[in-house]
């Protein structure tokens, strides 16, 4: 069972509780279908640079952050500006 599946479940179930709580029996059976949940273990998606795979965004956002802060000499100018 999922958690949305459990979620979709308790919802329900939940109807049958008197005065908004569950009683002993209807405790017990939430702890034994909360026992059936598969935990999920996909990896979170973390998105990859197309042009170079191997490289996450985050190394060209750095490098792109460095470049952007190192001062280099302008192709127009002959004075070091940034760029």
């Amino acid at each position: 069972m999922t958690l949305n599946e459990f979620k979709a479940w308790l919802e329900g179930y939940k109807e049958s509780f008197d005065d908004g709580q569950p009683n002993k029996d209807q405790f017990e059976e939430i702890e034994r279908r909360l026992g059936e949940v598969v935990p999920n273990t996909k990896e979170p998606y973390i998105p990859r640079n197309p042009y170079n795979p191997q490289k996450e965004w985050g190394y060209w956002f750095d490098e792109w952050k460095r470049r952007r802060t190192t001062p280099t000499l302008d192709k127009h100018t002959t004075d070091n500006t940034l760029m």
